[in-house]
């Protein structure tokens, strides 16, 4: 017969919580690309029709993005640098770049999620063509 064990015992017994790792995540089926800088609480904040940011409660500062429409970007990504099945994956400041050269106006957020990427050498993503 098996014991029961209380969700605060099964949590316990998986040990110390490992370190936040920022990482960018793709979801072909939502065809969105989504990345939190930091593992703090946040609200999200409509930016335009394919941006919403993330911020922190408490300092209001950017820890993250999800953006729409990702996958014609990354098929023109792939296109501009010819990618084979060996390629490998991609730093995402390459993808908001991408998304800052098609705005003509509110520019300021795309800008911000560009410089914060470049904090990140590991934020990277395989180009789905």
């Amino acid at each position: 017969m098996a014991t029961r064990q209380s969700l605060t015992d099964y949590m316990d017994s998986l040990g110390p919580v490992k370190g936040f790792k920022p990482e960018p995540y793709v979801c072909p089926e939502a065809d969105t690309l989504t990345m939190y800088f930091e593992n703090t609480s946040s609200f999200a904040e409509r930016v335009d029709n394919e941006l919403t940011v993330f911020k922190s409660f408490e300092t209001r500062e950017l820890v993250g993005f999800e953006l729409k429409n990702i996958l014609p970007k990354m098929k023109e990504l792939a296109n501009m640098i010819h990618v084979t099945a060996t390629t490998p994956k991609v730093h995402i400041k390459l993808l908001l770049l991408i998304c800052l050269a098609e705005r003509k106006e509110n520019r300021e957020p795309y800008e911000g999620l560009v410089e914060k990427s470049s904090e990140f050498n590991d934020a990277q993503v395989p180009v789905l063509v």
